[in-house]
Formats: C-alpha cells, structure tokens, sequence
C-alpha cells in the first residue's frame, strides 16, 4: 500500500507522528491533503537530503523551474532521485522554496530509521 492509499484509508503513518514533522506541518502550513508527499519523502534516503542541502536557498523563488529543468534532463535510471525531485516540484508548485528548504532540513536532521 502506498502513502496516497494509507492516506485515503485513514491509516496515518508513524513519521506524522514525529514531533519536528507535526510541527514542520503546523509551522508551514501544510495541508493534511497532502501528508502523503511528506510520508513518501520519509522514504528516500538521507544522503539525497543531505545532497540537497543548499537547492533550495539558492534557487528561491525559480526552485520550480530548476526542478522541472532537472527532471527534463534526468537519467531514466535515476528512478530514486527522479521521484525525490517530483515530490518537491509538487511540493514547490503549491507551497514555496522556504517550505521546501524546512522540509529538507527536517529530514537531514531525521534518525535514520
């Protein structure tokens, strides 16, 4: 069962229950609708979190288009980073880089689990 499934059931996965992504999610205002994109980020590895750890801030307000140009000239065989960087650009289309940048630094600072 995917997130968006687990989502639709009502079944709510342990990360939301983190206290730092309850509060990214209060403090940012994100929408319940769209807890599946944090649950799914929860699953890629740190080290991409880590990678991105300056994007966000110095791509501000053109993140989108970077994220999109980055996925036009993506590696099919990229299928982890690919999926890493859809979440985002959905994520940036609706919120903004500085949502994105708490995001990432959430899930940098994350325990492995």
């Amino acid at each position: 069962m995917n997130s968006r499934e687990k989502l639709l059931n009502q079944e709510q996965s342990p990360v939301l229950d983190e206290k730092d992504i309850k509060e990214l999610m209060r403090s940012r205002n994100i929408l319940h609708e769209d807890c599946h994109l944090i649950e799914e980020l929860s699953e890629c590895p740190k080290s991409l979190f880590l990678e991105f750890h300056n994007f966000f801030s110095s791509k501000k307000e053109g993140l989108v288009r970077a994220l999109e140009y980055i996925l036009e000239n993506l590696d099919n065989e990229k299928a982890e980073r690919k999926n890493f960087l859809e979440l985002y650009l959905e994520l940036a289309k609706k919120y903004n880089w500085t949502t994105c940048w708490n995001i990432n630094v959430v899930f940098e600072r994350r325990k492995a689990t």
